[in-house]
């Protein structure tokens, strides 16, 4: 990992590679949520939410790691309080980039991913998003971004971390146990395994 490299706050500036990154995250899920099979207007989706502050997909909710002027990761976390116009801002970003028809069916298609993936508790601290871009891989930058979600969860008193990550993502699901997070049993027939790390155990 470059010495230089270190963790701030998301800018409007950061939209497009966020797209990129975030897209990288959770490819099939984003694209069966957002896209209908269509990868290409969920990074459209994703970069015109980016060059706005508010809403799960506003640059002011994630942090990025730079390394000299280049953005080259991205995490965001969440917890049970969420800023009052959270909910508002993202459905209205649905609203106005796809129209009527299709934030229906895409609000009916996050019903049913909710079902697998629960909100966090008020003990917990949720972790979404991180994603490193290839080149800069294996390089500690991920450890970086979880080094610096664990400071924000002690900020909040919150004993513990969740993540979800895709079943078949095993290079994610290493990555994160080899930081010290334990996997949950996985429902019958969830797309997603949760895990889980105690503030304790830091």
């Amino acid at each position: 990992m470059a010495s230089i490299a270190r963790v701030v706050d998301a800018t409007a500036s950061d939209a497009q590679t966020l797209s990129e990154l975030v897209f990288a995250a959770a490819p099939a899920m984003l694209t069966e949520l957002f896209g209908a099979g269509d990868s290409g207007i969920v990074k459209q989706f994703l970069a015109d939410g980016f060059r706005h502050p508010n809403g799960q997909f506003g640059y002011a909710n994630h942090r990025v790691v730079r390394s000299g002027s280049d953005t080259i990761a991205v995490a965001c976390g969440w917890h049970d309080t969420l800023p009052k116009n959270f909910d508002s801002a993202t459905v209205s970003h649905i609203h106005e980039f796809f129209g009527f028809e299709r934030s229906i069916a895409i609000l009916e298609r996050n019903r049913l991913i909710s079902h697998w993936i629960r909100p966090p508790e008020s003990h917990e601290y949720a972790i979404g998003h991180l994603s490193v871009a290839p080149e800069h891989q294996r390089q500690g930058i991920a450890k970086l971004l979880l080094s610096d979600c664990v400071k924000a969860a002690q900020a909040l008193n919150k004993p513990q971390i969740i993540l979800d990550v895709e079943t078949d993502n095993h290079a994610a699901i290493g990555c994160y146990q080899s930081f010290g997070f334990t996997s949950l049993p996985v429902a019958s027939g969830s797309p997603y395994v949760r895990l889980v790390f105690s503030l304790a155990a830091s």
